[in-house]
């Protein structure tokens, strides 16, 4: 049993999620300024699904650092 290694996948777990918020806090917040002078429905619906897949791929990643840091970690925990 290594305890630093658990550690190490929930920091970086957790990492990842916050880099993930991150960029998609920063696109959403500047995504209204550009927007008014060249809106294209091609590009909207290009947007929309990269939104969709940066919170998609954070919440998966939220619950693998769930199922594997978490919850082994309470269980082994001395």
């Amino acid at each position: 049993y290594k305890p630093w290694l658990t550690w190490i996948w929930l920091v970086k777990a957790l990492a990842v999620i916050v880099v993930n918020s991150y960029f998609i806090c920063v696109w959403l917040i500047e995504r209204p300024r550009y927007y008014h002078s060249f809106w294209d429905r091609n590009k909207y619906d290009q947007d929309n699904i990269f939104l969709l897949a940066g919170v998609g791929l954070t919440i998966v990643e939220f619950f693998i650092m769930i199922n594997y840091c978490c919850v082994p970690g309470v269980f082994t925990y001395r």
